[in-house]
């Protein structure tokens, strides 16, 4: 968590809304407002662990009489989507041992990547932190937890994904060989595969609203969908990072005559697009001039995270309407903004009060 989540935090606690048996983890820059933040609801109860990642907050928590984390500039590498060569949090393994004891150490952390491609990229690092974390354990007894960070890939083009049942077992595998060979106790796991578990929670659905021939030859699309959104303001990823996603059609059947379209969004900008997976998205062929009464929606999957909290009002486009559907229920979440709730976020009040 940063510090405006624990801002939620603080008026849930507030509110007498917030369980007291969850555990915060505090990653990020801490500036001194932050650290007061997490000072102030520790006193209060909150389980809060600021993981320590740079100079400035292992001064103000070394020695905190709360527990802390730190975190450790993992030099293994993985093979995946987002790769940094050099990660600019936390501490090398020297730097680390270097520090000697802490008041109330208890977390080790590290990260490695999202959307790591190959299991052995996951178990490698964690075999690199046990052997830090058992040393750092022999000056700081009071150590007891192993953070491994994110990474467990999401199978967003429908390719076969890594298994996570399996994964799971030969990290258990790990942890218990390496505690054995040290002979020391297992540590507690944390893993923050936050993406892997909310992405597939979300589908995001567009109505096509106008259909245009492509009339280059030898294009690998032969028309552009016009959606009633935007991918660079709803699926921010798409233009971002160059995210490919599973789409398919809502409402028209599958079996219909099918074409290679590429997809637009409703903004002005020609970067507001999406080309597929191997440059073309197949979908049931519509021709909106041709059509009767019936619309075309189409749906794109696994879009839980990031998308919302990246998204913003690109050219004037409102936020999407938030729809949450559970056991059979139906509940509007968020509905369509209008354009003067769009035009008061950006500071415009229409010359009224």
């Amino acid at each position: 968590m940063l510090k405006y989540d624990l801002w939620l935090i603080k008026r849930m606690l507030e509110q007498e809304k917030f369980n007291p048996d969850i555990r915060i983890l505090c990653s990020g820059p801490k500036n001194d407002a932050y650290i007061n933040l997490i000072d102030d609801l520790q006193h209060k109860g909150v389980k809060i662990f600021p993981l320590i990642e740079g100079p400035s907050e292992l001064k103000t928590l070394q020695h905190s009489k709360f527990n802390v984390g730190i975190r450790l500039d993992m030099p293994v590498k993985a093979s995946s989507h987002w790769n940094k060569q050099l990660d600019r949090f936390g501490f090398s393994a020297k730097e680390i041992y270097a520090m000697g004891a802490f008041k109330n150490l208890k977390i080790l952390h590290y990260h490695v990547g999202s959307q790591i491609e190959k299991p052995m990229d996951i178990l490698i690092p964690i075999k690199y932190a046990l052997n830090v974390y058992f040393k750092l354990k022999k000056t700081n007894p009071s150590l007891d937890t192993l953070d491994i960070g994110g990474g467990m890939p999401i199978p967003y083009t429908r390719t076969k994904g890594v298994s996570v049942d399996k994964l799971m077992e030969k990290i258990f595998e790990l942890l218990k060989s390496e505690s054995e060979k040290h002979g020391m106790p297992q540590p507690n796991l944390i893993c923050e595969w936050g993406r892997y578990i909310v992405a597939p929670a979300q589908i995001t659905v567009f109505k096509v609203i106008d259909t245009k021939l492509i009339h280059k030859k030898k294009n690998d699309a032969k028309k552009w969908y016009v959606i009633d959104g935007s991918f660079m303001n709803d699926l921010a990823d798409t233009w971002a990072i160059d995210q490919k996603w599973a789409i398919a059609p809502v409402n028209i059947n599958g079996d219909e005559k099918l074409t290679e379209v590429w997809l637009a969004g409703s903004t002005c900008d020609s970067d507001d697009v999406y080309r597929g997976i191997e440059n073309s998205v197949t979908l049931p062929d519509f021709n909106i001039e041709n059509s009767s009464s019936e619309s075309m929606y189409i749906a794109v999957f696994d879009t839980g995270a990031y998308q919302d909290a990246l998204a913003m009002n690109h050219c004037l486009i409102s936020h999407p309407q938030r729809i949450i559907a559970e056991n059979g229920h139906i509940v509007v979440a968020r509905k369509r903004s209008t354009p003067e709730e769009v035009g008061r976020s950006l500071g415009w009040n229409g010359g009224g009060k």
